[in-house]
């Protein structure tokens, strides 16, 4: 169907009246999951779609964000594309002090704290009156993995069971006693192993950039309510 409507948008063709419902029925034995890291806009879709599913939106420190994303772009396995005119293509950017040619001729890691703002701002406005909607800070389901990981099931109405608990349990041990290999995408690691990395990685320069930019979001503003600023940097930005 994406395929067919990019050819039709290319020739110029217009679009069928009716779509399938690619949405099988509610069966109550049956839970679907979406685990995506790059949907954040579409929340508000996925809602109007299927208004009973549950939505998990998961926000994590920007400084963090954009060590990782860095990581993931040395590693060879994430783009550096920010795909800014996207995101200006969006409705909300009329919401911070920005343009588009400010924020091309900004750093990567403004650009990338710009990027968490608008999408992370905008699933939060977009779900904010769904009752199927549940925010949660990374941080804390680091550190109190046991109660968020217990309000995360019964928001999505799924048992707790006792492979998930062992599971739990395996990466809440120590970093010292973690076995089998390390990537970048695994999740098979102690669930800490990565929280305040980023205080080491970015230097106090960079941490400010980003704090200058998500600054206008009240999500953001969250995060640096303390200083957030290392006071050593083992890499610049």
């Amino acid at each position: 169907m994406v395929i067919s409507s990019k050819l039709l948008q290319k020739l110029r063709l217009p679009w069928p009246h009716t779509l399938p419902d690619l949405i099988t029925g509610e069966r109550k034995d049956v839970v679907h999951l979406i685990k995506s890291v790059s949907s954040l806009g579409r929340f508000r879709l996925f809602a109007e779609a299927w208004p009973t599913m549950a939505s998990i939106h998961i926000t994590r420190h920007p400084c963090a964000v954009f060590a990782s994303t860095r990581v993931g772009i040395d590693q060879g396995v994430m783009s550096s594309n920010v795909f800014l005119r996207s995101l200006f293509a969006q409705e909300e950017a009329a919401n911070y002090p920005f343009s588009l040619e400010d924020m091309q001729n900004a750093t990567f890691e403004e650009q990338v704290a710009y990027r968490w703002m608008l999408l992370n701002d905008k699933a939060a406005a977009d779900m904010e009156a769904a009752s199927r909607y549940l925010r949660v800070g990374y941080e804390d389901l680091c550190t109190n993995v046991d109660r968020v990981s217990r309000q995360v099931f019964d928001h999505i109405g799924i048992t707790l069971s006792a492979q998930t608990k062992h599971f739990i349990q395996e990466i809440s041990r120590p970093s010292e006693h973690a076995t089998g290999k390390r990537g970048y995408f695994r999740v098979q690691r102690p669930i800490k192993s990565a929280l305040d990395k980023w205080k080491t990685q970015l230097d106090p320069d960079c941490v400010t950039r980003i704090r200058e930019i998500v600054s206008h979001s009240p999500l953001g503003r969250a995060y640096f309510q303390e200083s957030a600023t290392p006071k050593t940097a083992a890499s610049a930005c």
